[in-house]
């Protein structure tokens, strides 16, 4: 039993090592290793068994393939092998087997530029533009050849050791993506965006991968977007006026990159264009004096030992290498002669030669070598002392300066020259100044009395100077016709009568013997005053009253004392502030404002009340005539903090009265002024504002209805704040205001308020969109915490009740949230998508312009949101839009042929609504989309080949669409070649469809002119002779195709340049004689 065992697992390991080697010969090829894997299969490395050459194999697999297909792939790559540039690689031959086709090429073992980046990370930009020439120059020919390559991308370039690079996988892409059933052509991150559209590639579509691989050499194998996944990076691409650029790139390589990412691909560079831009002519100059060889050997060198060392971009100057060191041979010079110049002593008197240095340009330098030695630098236009320093300077020099003075005099300033000085001074009045006296400061001359030298106390004093003394004293006296107030009605101090007394007293008193502290005239002043009752004044008094009654009520104001004395302090006040309103402004005088905020921290919630209460007393606007006071006042309140203390009461754990009040008073500061409204944000007070608008239900909403209504009063209030004066975007206040959940409030509020029959409920619904347009207007993150799922589904539950107006409104708020990126996944999550497909259905002008451009934002380049509109039934829609012909169109048409791309849900629910059909007499009648139809008809064709043929075959719809070739104008014969596009990928895919256009004599007379005016694209003339090839081998009546284009092709083999077009034209002739001999 074990012998037995043994021998049938010997047996079993010798047939799975025969099976080994035939699975890895192919023909007469070899496999060895695998070398990696790509899009549509493996490549290994194999030898010839011929004549043992080393290849290259890729192996595609050919399960989904049919016949027709097979031999379009092979009758692709027997083209190919025809092209031969140092920047491509050859395609050698392909081998088949049953389920895989293997294309032999040349290999290439220094591996791709992706493999570069891998080992030693981002490349500089000399080496890149090194590289990309040759990409350039690589695309420059196949392009020529009508060849696009659809993948240029590291990885698809490929270098030898000697740096020289290759494209690989060009051409063929296309076929082995028919084969394989993938779509679109190409890599997320570096394809173009007319090819994300469902567009036909163009040399254009190469042209900016090529840009794409830049960024990714630049950055060690990113491409642009590569932090995004595949879709978001697709929605970019498209979206954006280009990529994000790299940073600290040359000015030479950002203009390159963006002539590659121009978004028009009409308006981009072609590579011949791009190679003979200054950033690539350098690098072919470059390389063609040897120095790219240069660069690969350093390369080579980094890579054997393992150590990256960027490659320092910036040329080095050969200047100062040199100045450098001249300095070094002067400096040694210098050690060499030792001859130092010697300092003079400092206690020596240094002087000034008369025929020497002029001192007065004596200057200290540092010299030009790397020695710190002070010298004294020569005046300009005099020569160098040659000289010691010690023999410039002598004692004997003459006009020696002493000890203590400046060893070099201070220059002797001009004289100051005044324009005006003869006008404003006169030599009589000035004197005249003597040289080097400063004027005096001039004025009118004093006048004085001749007594006025004379101490006041001299008896010998005349009578006119006790005349004079009375003037000057009555002078200030007051009069009857004075304008001043009588402050001190009916006392007797005119006249001659005070002023005898204090004149009398003056010349009585001795001021020698005053003490410093004793007024002279005190006692006459009290004689003066003696004499006076004061009248009482009855309203001094009741001031008086108030005052000291509003000072008991604040000393009451005590917060650990008792709570009824409080109330009735609060009370108290409240009641004295309403009947004396003047009153208010005495409670700072007495110290008020403190006590008063010290209640607000007090417990007892009946406390609180009474103390908000009295505060939002003294804080109203009743009475007009003390507004300025009320604003003084609040200002005063923010500043001893009360903001903090009341902003406490917004929770939802205080009392709806006690709520009420503080709501009351935060609204108050908000539109007090500028000043407080800052204050009261600096306090973090915007959170406060949305926790007054929390409620329960609709019951709770019709109790606290006011304070909604002031804290929506308040939020507008912030949004109103000029921006000079907060210097602060609103903008920023949306951010602060969605961090706050304030939109989710804010829609409860709005659901509350279309269905209250409270008056006021209207004005305040229009605030409350006015600040819901504002917050779809914002950026991305206030948009983002805008749509959260739950906000969606309000606002539309919302319409349903909204006037017209509003609900117009509310649309366009959706509509604007609906255009971010940063919304796509809410509104696919919260079912939003189906809802504005059911609002689409109203077919309501004012709203279905809005409606399908949110549409169109949300579905356009992602297949999932596309489908679950199809779903909601948006197909019938589109086609009413574009049947009708209106103004919508251009949506509906774009939107409509990206559904064929989708899915095969959404291309049943086509079918239902005779898609095909629509696309055919629908589309391919506008100008403009006939390509796009004929796109969609093809990705569906390539689905449901047997369906989509029968239906295209059918008389009517074959009829339509040769009408649409026929009659496209002599000028527009670039929409025909591109139309032949697709339409080659359809005949290719449909021997059927192949077989009835090839018996229309209509449209083969198309192809006859098409072909004869020789398009100037050599890939339109590739095209153009594939379908002729196509109709040719399917037709029924093949003589006929022969007859009428057997001199048109025997002129294309004569004048024809291009390799490729020249092949096709050659295989047709060919078939055309082998038709004639039979």
């Amino acid at each position: 039993m074990t012998e037995g065992t043994e021998k049938k697992k010997k047996k079993s390991k010798s047939k799975d090592h025969d099976k080994k080697k035939e699975k890895r010969t192919v023909g007469n090829y070899i496999l060895s290793e695998l070398l990696g894997r790509g899009g549509f299969g493996a490549v290994y490395k194999g030898t010839s068994l011929d004549t043992g050459e080393i290849v290259a194999l890729k192996q595609v697999s050919l399960k989904k393939c049919d016949k027709e297909k097979i031999d379009n792939i092979h009758g692709e790559i027997n083209l190919l092998k025809k092209l031969n540039h140092d920047r491509i690689v050859k395609y050698i031959d392909h081998k088949q087997s049953k389920t895989k086709l293997y294309i032999i090429m040349e290999l290439m073992e220094s591996g791709s530029l992706l493999d570069l980046c891998g080992e030693i990370g981002p490349l500089n930009e000399k080496l890149i533009a090194h590289f990309t020439s040759q990409v350039l120059e690589g695309l420059e020919y196949l392009h020529s050849e009508g060849v696009i390559h659809r993948d240029i991308k590291g990885a698809n370039i490929l270098k030898t050791k000697s740096g020289e690079i290759k494209l690989a996988d060009f051409g063929v892409a296309s076929t082995l993506q028919e084969a394989d059933g993938s779509n679109p052509v190409g890599t997320p991150y570096w394809m173009a965006p007319e090819i994300i559209e469902l567009n036909p590639a163009t040399p254009a579509s190469d042209v900016w991968s090529v840009g794409a691989t830049v960024i990714e050499l630049l950055t060690g194998g990113e491409p642009p977007y590569f932090t995004l996944d595949p879709m978001p990076a697709l929605y970019r691409i498209v979206e954006d006026e280009h990529p994000p650029l790299p940073p600290k790139i040359s000015p030479a390589c950002k203009d390159f990159l963006l002539k590659c990412f121009q978004k028009d691909p009409n308006l981009r560079n072609s590579a011949t264009q791009l190679l003979k831009h200054v950033w690539i002519k350098n690098a072919i100059q470059q390389r063609n004096s040897q120095q790219g060889d240069h660069l690969m050997k350093q390369l080579s060198t980094r890579m054997s030992i393992g150590i990256t060392v960027p490659v320092d971009p910036r040329p080095q100057s050969t200047v100062q290498t040199e100045a450098i060191k001249q300095n070094l041979k002067k400096w040694n010079e210098d050690e060499e002669e030792e001859n130092w110049p010697e300092l003079p002593d400092i206690n020596s008197k240094i002087t000034r030669q008369s025929s020497g240095i002029d001192h007065n340009n004596i200057s200290f330098r540092i010299t030009d070598d790397d020695v710190p030695t002070l010298k004294l630098a020569p005046p300009s236009g005099t020569p160098r002392p040659q000289q010691p320093i010690k023999k410039a300077f002598s004692d004997e020099d003459s006009g020696g300066w002493s000890d203590g003075e400046s060893a070099e005099p201070a220059p002797r300033r001009a004289p100051l020259k005044l324009e005006s000085s003869k006008k404003t001074f006169s030599d009589e009045d000035s004197g005249g100044w003597s040289d080097g006296e400063t004027p005096e400061p001039r004025g009118p001359p004093l006048k004085l009395d001749k007594g006025s030298h004379q101490p006041i106390n001299n008896n010998n004093n005349n009578n006119n100077g006790n005349k004079s003394q009375k003037k000057t004293l009555n002078d200030f006296v007051d009069r009857d016709d004075d304008d001043l107030v009588d402050d001190f009605g009916d006392l007797d101090l005119t006249g001659d009568n005070l002023a005898e007394k204090l004149i009398a007293r003056m010349e009585s008193t001795n001021l020698d013997d005053i003490d410093n502290d004793e007024d002279v005239f005190q006692d006459i002043l009290e004689s003066s005053f003696g004499d006076i009752e004061i009248e009482a004044n009855p309203m001094e008094q009741e001031q008086l009253r108030l005052e000291k009654q509003v000072s008991d009520l604040i000393s009451k104001l005590n917060p650990d004392g008792d709570e009824k004395v409080q109330l009735e302090a609060c009370h108290g006040l409240v009641e004295i502030f309403k009947q004396h309103p003047q009153m208010k402004s005495k409670l700072t005088q007495h110290h008020g404002v403190l006590p008063i905020m010290d209640m607000l921290g007090v417990e007892a919630p009946d406390v609180i009340l009474a103390t908000l209460q009295l505060v939002n007393h003294l804080t109203n606007d009743y009475d007009i005539q003390y507004l300025k006071e009320n604003i003084a006042f609040r200002e005063t309140l923010c500043l001893v903090g009360a903001l903090p203390q009341v902003m406490r009461f917004s929770n939802p754990s205080y009392s709806v009265d006690i709520r009420k009040q503080a709501c009351i008073f935060i609204s108050a500061m908000c539109n007090t002024s500028a000043l407080t409204l800052q204050m009261f944000i600096a306090c973090r007070g915007l959170p406060v504002l949305v926790e007054f608008l929390i409620h329960d239900n609709r019951q709770h909403f019709e109790v606290i209805k006011d304070m909604i209504y002031n804290a929506i009063d308040a939020v507008m209030q912030v949004f109103n704040i000029p921006e000079k004066k907060t210097r602060t975007p609103k903008n920023d206040f949306c951010r602060l205001f969605s961090k706050c959940n304030l939109m989710s409030r804010l829609s409860d509020v709005m659901l509350n308020l279309t269905i209250s029959n409270d008056p006021q409920s209207h004005f305040y619904l229009d605030k409350v969109m006015s600040i819901l347009l504002l917050f779809s207007d914002s950026d991305s993150s206030v948009k983002a915490r805008t749509a959260q799922p739950g906000n969606l589904n309000k606002f539309f539950n919302c319409l349903e009740n909204l006037p017209p107006n509003h609900k117009l409104n509310m649309i366009k708020c959706i509509k604007n949230l609906a255009l971010d990126p940063s919304t796509f996944a809410n509104f696919e999550s919260s079912g939003a998508i189906a809802r504005l497909v059911g609002l689409l259905s109203l077919r309501q002008n004012d709203f279905s312009n809005q409606i399908i451009s949110a549409l169109f934002s949300l579905c356009r380049v992602n297949k999932e949101r596309q489908e679950k509109a199809a779903l909601a039934g948006i197909i019938p829609e589109l086609q009413y839009m574009i049947s009708s012909n209106s103004p919508l169109k251009h949506f509906a048409l774009n939107m409509y042929c990206d559904l064929a791309h989708t899915g095969s849900r959404t291309r049943q629910l086509l079918w239902q609504h005779n898609g095909v059909q629509f696309y055919v007499k629908h589309l391919m009648n506008v100008n403009g989309w006939q390509v796009n139809a004929l796109e969609a008809l093809r990705e569906w064709m390539t689905e449901e080949p047997q369906r989509v043929q029968d239906e295209l075959c059918k008389s009517n719809n074959v009829d339509f669409m040769v009408n649409v070739f026929e009659h496209i104008p002599a000028r527009e014969q670039n929409m025909l070649n591109s139309m032949l596009q697709p339409l080659q990928a359809m005949l290719n895919a449909s021997v059927k469809m192949t077989r009835v256009l090839s018996g229309r004599a209509e449209f083969v007379k198309v192809l006859k002119q098409a072909l004869q005016a020789k398009a100037p694209d050599v890939l339109m003339r590739v095209t153009q002779l594939k379908i002729v090839q196509s109709l040719y081998k399917w037709s029924e009546h093949p003589k006929r195709i022969m007859n009428d284009l057997y001199p048109v092709i025997k002129n294309i083999i004569k004048d024809e340049k291009a390799v490729l077009v020249k092949e096709l034209a050659q295989s047709l002739l060919r078939a055309f004689e082998e038709n004639i001999k039979l």
